[in-house]
């Protein structure tokens, strides 16, 4: 049986006497490999030639610890470092003594493919695309440095489609949640339904970034840290003012305004646990901290606000804001509601009766 090589060209010349012949060669050194493929000579000339590569080329190895060693890194957010970390076993396991000029190659697309279609296989189709997402971090980074030419890890197809669009928060959802809730988590539900942020920025809010009309909230989103002045609705105003009375005490200008019970800063992951096993009390195990950013943006849309408006909200990009609105707010009932309206109006509503 021949055995399919890697990282092998094949080339058909035309010789001086008409005829035609094909050449190989190592597509990592342009080395010529002597020999018919399935001979012995030709596996001993490509193995030279492979050794040769992996002794003069750079590992993908060496650019995984350069990018988990880097300040792109180290300025993510608590959660998606603890996400890469997670993920960088999966990936070296994989592709560690891989030449990193391998990577420029864009037949590697074909064995990203394979890898990710077996990662669906034994950790499922959503860590699969995550794991090959963090490998892409690492692989643009390498782009960045000049390590490399070109990503081809970008725009292939993700095995995992999650269809939130009925994942809305209604208010009898709310009051459910409210009601299973202690002082922190109401008062968390409360600031992201108003402000419609991510949990990460939410819990870094401090009290000097609030000053009793805005609020200042930082988008920390993909290592960036983009402040947004937001001006607090009525009841936002309410109930920060009377939390900060219950304090009994003038905060400490980096204290956060969201808190454990003991008054402690939540570190994320914990206040994800927490938030979930309030919300799974209330029978909202369907529901996610997250959805409740899409519910706010579902709302103000619904009563009239432009894409340009919530973002100024919500801190999305414009592209962002027209796809969570694409997403959530497919089967909410006051948009059925209002097109059958119109179209009462229209003459589809004088056709009607097959008798």
């Amino acid at each position: 049986m021949q055995v399919r090589l890697k990282h092998v060209n094949k080339v058909r010349k035309k010789l001086a006497d008409g005829t035609w012949r094909i050449h190989y060669y190592h597509r990592l050194t342009g080395k010529r490999i002597e020999g018919e493929p399935g001979t012995l000579e030709f596996q001993v000339s490509y193995d030279k030639a492979a050794k040769r590569a992996k002794a003069q080329a750079e590992m993908f190895a060496d650019a995984v610890a350069e990018y988990f060693g880097s300040q792109s890194f180290k300025s993510l957010g608590d959660r998606t470092k603890k996400d890469y970390l997670k993920h960088r076993k999966t990936i070296e396991d994989g592709w560690a003594d891989l030449p990193l000029a391998a990577l420029d190659d864009k037949l590697i697309r074909r064995d990203i493919k394979k890898w990710h279609s077996q990662l669906v296989e034994t950790i499922g189709p959503r860590q699969a695309d995550l794991t090959r997402a963090t490998m892409s971090v690492v692989v643009s980074y390498a782009v960045d440095s000049s390590l490399l030419s070109a990503n081809y890890l970008l725009g292939l197809a993700k095995a995992y489609k999650a269809d939130r669009s009925d994942a809305i928060w209604t208010i009898e959802d709310v009051n459910a949640c409210m009601a299973e809730a202690n002082r922190p988590m109401r008062l968390a539900l409360i600031m992201a339904l108003h402000l419609g942020r991510r949990e990460g920025d939410l819990i870094r809010i401090a009290w000097a970034d609030y000053d009793g009309e805005r609020i200042m909230v930082t988008n920390r989103k993909g290592g960036r840290k983009i402040r947004f002045p937001a001006r607090c609705t009525r009841m936002l105003k309410e109930t920060l003012d009377a939390a900060k009375l219950a304090l009994g005490r003038i905060p400490h200008k980096d204290e956060p305004i969201l808190t454990t019970v003991t008054g402690q800063p939540w570190v994320e992951s914990h206040f994800s646990t927490k938030f979930s096993a309030t919300k799974n009390r209330a029978g909202l195990s369907h529901l996610h901290f997250h959805d409740l950013r899409g519910t706010a943006i579902t709302v103000l849309a619904e009563n009239g606000c432009t894409n340009a408006q919530i973002a100024s909200i919500t801190g999305h990009s414009m592209k962002h804001i027209e796809k969570i609105i694409d997403t959530y707010m497919a089967r909410t009932r006051a948009l059925n509601d209002e097109a059958v309206e119109k179209m009462e109006r229209s003459w589809i509503a004088s056709i009607g009766t097959i008798d």
